[in-house]
């Protein structure tokens, strides 16, 4: 029963925390707002983040969605920590500090696999004229290119092919080895 309690609650945190982070990504981004996906991504996370806009209202939508997802994030980690503590798998305690800190690596750790999965995705397509060029295919170049742009100019096209993608996959995920997460939150 706790088994399943906890993958019910991590998967439904995850998703949605997931769509707070492509907000949070496109409305940084600048991504092209009538996108299909983009549109479903809005009206999904519209509902917390205008609530919380309504109330702080000086800040910008960008500061909001990042807002949010950190409170949601913490929630997160403070509920998992519970259940592994009601569990008896750890007795230590979490500060606000700690869990903000542990909050703000696991949204790092987030982003860093949304993009290695957004630039495999967008490198695959590439391999299909027509997917490129669909929605889905321009809203993974708009997400991805400030990412490869940087590598593309210090590594040249070889032959006419592009390496930026595979350069930054083994970037990423070097980074994304780097980070430390107890192993309720990976």
């Amino acid at each position: 029963m706790t088994n399943s309690l906890v993958f019910l609650i991590r998967t439904l945190f995850d998703l949605y925390l997931f769509v707070l982070l492509l907000r949070f990504l496109f409305q940084f981004f600048r991504v092209d707002f009538y996108n299909p996906f983009s549109q479903f991504v809005y009206k999904a996370t519209a509902p917390v983040t205008m609530s919380v806009q309504k109330i702080l209202r000086f800040l910008p939508i960008e500061m909001i969605c990042l807002l949010v997802l950190v409170v949601f994030q913490m929630i997160y980690v403070t509920m998992m920590h519970n259940l592994v503590q009601s569990m008896g798998i750890s007795s230590q305690d979490l500060s606000v500090f700690e869990t903000l800190r542990l909050s703000l690596t696991r949204i790092f750790s987030e982003v860093i696999w949304l993009y290695t999965l957004s630039i495999f995705i967008h490198a695959l397509l590439s391999w299909f004229g027509a997917a490129y060029y669909s929605p889905i295919g321009r809203l993974l170049s708009d997400l991805n290119e400030p990412i490869l742009k940087p590598i593309r100019k210090i590594l040249p096209l070889s032959s006419g092919l592009d390496f930026s993608a595979l350069i930054a996959l083994i970037i990423l995920n070097a980074i994304r080895v780097g980070i430390s997460l107890p192993s309720y939150l990976l």
